[in-house]
């Protein structure tokens, strides 16, 4: 293909990425950033999330917090479920644009109802926490067990403490094992310290995997 022969937005990102990994042609951050941007011009809500992680951590060391939250708003309104995460946690953490609780709601909500997995943690967190929405530990247990049902293990191991505390759900140590290993499995430290805490008090059955 001709240098000047226009490309799809798929070839943009791959060029970006070839620029940008030194992959076939010498590394050049600058020219990844291009690529990224013909993409992104063209519609392209992943090379728009793109763009916005380049400037929000990478270009330049990046911090570019407001050009990041540009870019990551372009990627959410072409409904790009990782740039409505992203927006999200903009908002809740006010990178970029002013602190809004009730906007990382929303937007954290669009990327979970299209089943995103941070999505889904995040918004089962505020609901914990009360931000942005009424406190309601029912709806941040649905919201974690979607996640969790993802193997996103920050969900797992908040779905095995809200089953051992009894917290949204009824209690049963049972099934906060189960969950708190699967977090386990993953190498999360605080998951494998309740496991241990649960052998210890004896809290663990024999029967446990004929019931789960």
């Amino acid at each position: 293909m001709e240098e000047n022969e226009s490309k799809s937005a798929t070839e943009y990102i791959k060029l970006g990425n070839d620029y940008r990994n030194g992959q076939g042609v010498e590394k050049d951050e600058d020219l990844a950033l291009d690529s990224y941007q013909k993409a992104a011009e063209l519609g392209n809500g992943e090379a728009s999330l793109i763009l916005g992680d380049m400037y929000n951590y990478y270009y330049r060391d990046g911090e570019n917090h407001d050009i990041a939250f540009y870019w990551y708003q372009k990627s959410a309104d072409l409904d790009y479920a990782e740039g409505q995460q992203a927006v999200g946690y903009m908002y809740q953490h006010g990178f970029g644009v002013e602190q809004d609780d009730d906007n990382a709601v929303y937007w954290y909500r669009k990327a979970a109802d299209q089943g995103h997995a941070s999505g889904q943690y995040n918004l089962a967190k505020m609901y914990w926490d009360g931000r942005g929405i009424y406190q309601n530990f029912e709806q941040a247990f649905y919201w974690y067990h979607k996640s969790a049902g993802q193997a996103y293990v920050l969900a797992q191991q908040a779905i095995g403490y809200m089953f051992q505390n009894g917290l949204g759900v009824d209690q049963d140590d049972d099934f906060a094992f189960y969950w708190y290993q699967k977090a386990a499995y993953q190498d999360d430290e605080y998951a494998q310290k309740r496991l241990s805490k649960l052998y210890a008090e004896g809290k663990i059955k024999l029967n446990i995997l004929r019931r789960l």
